[in-house]
């Protein structure tokens, strides 16, 4: 066991052919409730894991916060540095 304090010394770099996979964070925020969800996967079709992770955050937390609701309003944003 090392002493507290000494760093182990880890690949600064991703290097894809040295890895077993990657896992990519995906979230939806909701303003209004100050709440969020982020799902963690392995697909790099972007389109296909967005869809994903909004249908999984209604089924698990939107449709029991917003009973009765038709539609919903999604926007896309970035964060700006501040």
């Amino acid at each position: 066991m090392e002493a507290k304090g000494d760093p182990h010394r880890v690949p600064v770099r991703d290097f894809p052919s040295q890895a077993e996979g990657k896992a990519i964070p995906y979230g939806a925020y909701e303003i209004g409730e100050d709440r969020a969800v982020v799902n963690v996967g392995v697909t790099h079709d972007t389109a296909e894991f967005a869809v994903e992770s909004i249908r999984r955050w209604w089924k698990l937390a939107g449709c029991k916060r917003k009973p009765g609701a038709k539609w919903i309003l999604m926007c896309r944003c970035r964060r700006q540095p501040q």
